[in-house]
C-alpha cells in the first residue's frame, strides 16, 4: 500500500515567529486536530500527517501539502485552522482513492472557499 503524506506548516501564524507552549500557532492547532480525526478514519500505513518547518507562505496560512509517490502534489494555502481538519481529511480520502491523486477543483472550492491551490 502506498503511503500518502499530508504536511502541515507548524509556523503558520506564530506569535513573533516563535512557537509558544501557551499559545500554539494556527498550524500546530490544525496539525493536532488532523491527528485526532485521522486516527478514526485512516490507517497509519495509508496516511502520514507530518508537521514541517516553514513552507514560505507566511501571509497565506494555514498551509498544507498533499503528496504521494507517482501522484500529483498539491500545496494549499489560506486554510482556517479550526474548521479545516474534517473537510481536509475528506479531500485526502479522494486523493488516496484516485490513481493520480486528482480531485475536482470545484470540490476544493466547496470545501474551502477561502483556500488557494498553488
Amino acid at each position: 500500500m502506498t503511503k500518502h503524506t499530508l504536511s502541515v506548516c507548524k509556523y503558520c501564524y506564530c506569535v513573533d515567529g516563535k512557537i509558544s507552549e501557551s499559545q500554539p500557532s494556527y498550524g500546530t492547532r490544525l496539525f493536532e486536530r488532523l491527528n485526532i480525526l485521522s486516527s478514526q478514519n485512516f490507517s497509519s500505513l495509508q496516511l502520514e500527517i507530518q508537521s514541517v518547518g516553514c513552507m514560505w507562505a507566511c501571509k497565506h496560512g494555514c498551509v498544507i501539502a498533499i503528496s504521494s509517490p507517482q501522484k500529483l502534489t498539491y500545496l494549499i494555502t489560506d486554510l482556517p485552522p479550526d474548521e479545516t481538519a474534517a473537510p481536509l481529511l475528506d479531500l485526502m480520502q479522494q486523493y488516496i482513492s484516485h490513481d493520480t491523486g486528482e480531485f475536482p477543483y470545484k470540490k476544493l472550492r466547496e470545501l474551502f472557499p477561502s483556500a488557494t491551490l498553488v
